[in-house]
């Protein structure tokens, strides 16, 4: 595969479609994501494949929110 291909991916929680940068992984928007153990592992327990920058944003915001009550 060339470093500079795109591929799409389909968002399993909403079903939208990202563009994920597998060629060059250091160039793919997900490397600015910063998840802590436990939203990876929150993560990975429900989803399986790429999530697309909203709902990754909206799962941070949910598990910030459980800490809260």
């Amino acid at each position: 595969m060339p470093v500079n291909d795109l591929n799409t991916e389909i968002c399993p929680r909403c079903g939208k479609t990202l563009v994920c940068d597998v060629g060059n992984i250091t160039r793919c928007w997900c490397t600015e994501v910063v998840l802590s153990r436990e939203e990876r592992t929150y993560i990975g327990e429900r989803f399986e494949g790429c999530l697309c920058p909203d709902c990754i944003k909206e799962i941070k915001a949910e598990i910030a929110v459980l800490h809260q009550q």
